[in-house]
């Protein structure tokens, strides 16, 4: 009969405890908020660590976007300045080449007056014979390209890879080709590119020399 009676009297509290609270209410959430958060505070600082690291991460992240996003800016900029520089050591090439053609002159040496009259010397019977007339006017009228052709004019065309019915232009292409290939600034350690371009620069100036005495 006494245990039924303090159940009773337990429950009556209990009622009594949660009217007090309704009733009172202002007073009874913050404290209930108070009790949930010390009872879960171990949750709420781990919450709050993974917060902290979640941010830490996109800051940092940010910053190695912005990093990576610098480094391409100056390696964007340095290729810029290395072409610039490139398109200017081949533009002063090609200007010393047009300046060197310009200022070059074909100098054809004068043919010898032979309306003057010589003393011949008289004729010696064990020495040579002296040239006839003749002979020396074929000699001073021959065609400046036929004395030119011992220097090799057919290899000259075979080192450029022309015909010999090649233009002037077409000369001119294929030398600016082949110079920018084997130019000593972009073969710096190669001794074959060097005698490659010297011989192009050679064929070149035999053939135009050729070329422009023959017309």
């Amino acid at each position: 009969m006494v245990l039924p009676l303090l159940i009773g009297l337990g429950l009556l509290a209990i009622l009594y405890v949660v009217y007090i609270a309704v009733l009172h209410w202002y007073i009874t959430i913050p404290i209930v908020v108070i009790i949930l958060v010390y009872w879960n505070r171990g949750n709420i600082a781990q919450w709050s660590e993974q917060r902290r690291l979640r941010k830490q991460d996109i800051a940092e992240r940010k910053e190695r976007e912005e990093r990576a996003k610098i480094i391409l800016e100056e390696k964007r900029l340095e290729r810029i300045e290395w072409q610039k520089r490139q398109a200017q050591k081949e533009r002063k090439f090609w200007d010393d080449i047009k300046k060197k053609l310009e200022d070059q002159k074909i100098v054809q040496s004068a043919l010898p007056d032979y309306t003057i009259k010589h003393n011949l010397k008289p004729r010696q019977t064990k020495r040579k014979s002296q040239k006839t007339l003749q002979d020396a006017m074929r000699d001073a009228f021959q065609p400046q390209f036929e004395r030119k052709s011992t220097l090799g004019i057919k290899k000259c065309y075979k080192i450029l890879g022309l015909k010999p019915e090649a233009s002037v232009l077409q000369v001119q292409f294929r030398f600016k080709e082949l110079a920018l290939k084997y130019h000593p600034d972009r073969n710096l350690h190669s001794k074959l590119a060097v005698k490659k371009f010297t011989e192009i620069c050679e064929a070149r100036k035999i053939i135009l020399e050729l070329i422009q005495v023959a017309v």
